[in-house]
């Protein structure tokens, strides 16, 4: 398992490193206030492209491994038809609304002016969301370096760079928002096209077949769609609410720093990429001893290579957050409080994905509620009474109180601890996960 987490972590790192630097670029060229109009634009994209998948990207992952691990490459083909019409029916009709509401949404947050700036932002609503579905797609048929690929490097972070620096005399909201939507169409068409290679294309009557399944997917959608939402709304609703409540600076200045602080999520990323597949597999053999092992031993992993790397950042955060423009260092204390929810969170481990993978969904959308309203509820207490180090304690808050839950609901359910709690439970995670991989 290392070796497959050392490559998707090295992917991971450059996909949140290409981030990382559009947003140094973005801060840096745009100035504070343009800059909050882009960031804002861009996480309410994040939001609705994840709410328009409604949460079949949850279920795909977990079907379409079971499916190919039995080779059974027309359920692969059938399952992720299904949920490519539905998905691209939703977001398209969230696209639209954003488009006909921007200047009403504008002028109640970051300005009218950015009217422009939020219909570009829309136009990439539908590609977000099908280039999120394809990503877990990937996974599910052992090409889990390829899906890491379409979500971190062939997305609009990475493709967006080098356009913005060369437009960075003309860098306005509206045109790096531009820039964003044209590279996201472009890397999902790119990705279509591999997709179809890789699992043989259309048969016919496949669009008969997706629509009679479209109706198994809405059942889940309510848990799976909370499950799904949560993490994403919890990683970009600080922007959104700043952007009502206070000013496109403060918008800038927190989203500058949860970049920073999400950048090392890469490695809880590229865990979840390779052990997501190995949960259900084992789950579906009732090997729960195989089950547990995977999941301490991501967490021992994870907490090893993250915990450094948070503390060197809290003590390093004004010169960090200096290197993004002038302004930025007065958001030190938000980049630390945020960092302690990180170091929270790589402690307890992947709670919430061990319940999905074991089919818990129920438990999995009570974990996702728990965390999504204790984040609402210190939002709306702390965001306008603190700004940007608000909205940063009121994530945090919300981190640890739903890993907490989410710990507690897998020790209920599932039967075991997410954390070592022996000497003995330790040196079970050291040893070597025998494959889980069906080699009839």
């Amino acid at each position: 398992m290392l070796k497959l987490f050392t490559a998707s972590a090295l992917i991971r790192a450059a996909g949140a490193s290409s981030q990382v630097l559009m947003t140094l670029v973005i801060s840096r060229e745009c100035g504070l206030r343009q800059a909050g109009v882009v960031f804002f634009g861009y996480s309410l994209v994040m939001i609705v492209s994840t709410m328009a998948r409604a949460g079949t990207e949850v279920s795909a992952l977990r079907v379409i491994s079971q499916a190919y691990e039995q080779t059974d490459m027309g359920s692969v083909r059938s399952s992720a038809h299904s949920r490519l019409l539905l998905v691209g029916a939703t977001s398209g009709v969230f696209a639209v609304l954003v488009i006909l509401g921007a200047p009403w949404l504008g002028e109640r947050s970051v300005g009218l002016d950015a009217t422009a700036s939020l219909r570009w932002a829309a136009a990439a609503i539908p590609a977000f969301a099908v280039l999120g579905l394809f990503s877990e797609f990937l996974k599910g048929v052992q090409r889990a370096w390829v899906g890491l690929l379409v979500q971190n490097v062939a997305t609009p972070p990475a493709l967006v760079v080098v356009p913005i620096v060369v437009l960075s005399q003309a860098s306005d909201a509206a045109t790096v928002n531009a820039v964003i939507c044209g590279a996201t169409w472009a890397a999902t068409f790119a990705t279509l096209v591999y997709w179809h290679r890789t699992t043989g294309g259309c048969s016919a009557g496949w669009l008969r077949g997706a629509r009679s399944e479209v109706g198994l997917l809405l059942s889940d959608v309510p848990t799976l769609l909370v499950v799904s939402a949560t993490p994403v709304i919890m990683q970009w609703v600080g922007a959104i609410l700043l952007g009502f409540l206070t000013t496109p600076t403060q918008v800038a200045g927190y989203s500058v720093a949860a970049r920073l602080a999400i950048a090392v999520s890469v490695v809880h990323s590229a865990a979840s990429s390779v052990v997501a597949p190995r949960m259900a597999i084992a789950h579906g053999k009732g090997d729960l001893r195989a089950l547990h092992q995977v999941t301490v031993q991501t967490g021992l992993l994870i907490s090893g290579v993250t915990w450094p790397i948070l503390i060197v950042m809290g003590v390093t955060a004004p010169y960090l957050l200096g290197v993004f423009g002038a302004g930025y260092g007065a958001f030190d204390g938000s980049l630390r409080v945020l960092l302690i929810g990180q170091i929270v969170a790589s402690l307890i481990g992947h709670s919430g994905m061990v319940l999905v993978m074991a089919g818990k969904y129920s438990d999995a959308r009570l974990n996702s509620l728990i965390a999504a309203l204790s984040l609402v509820g210190l939002a709306f207490v702390f965001v306008p009474l603190a700004g940007a180090a608000g909205a940063a304690f009121s994530m945090s808050g919300s981190v640890v109180l739903g890993h907490l839950a989410g710990l507690l609901l897998v020790r209920r359910r599932v039967g075991f601890w997410t954390v070592p709690t022996s000497r003995h439970a330790i040196r079970m995670a050291m040893l070597r996960v025998r494959p889980l991989r069906s080699t009839s």
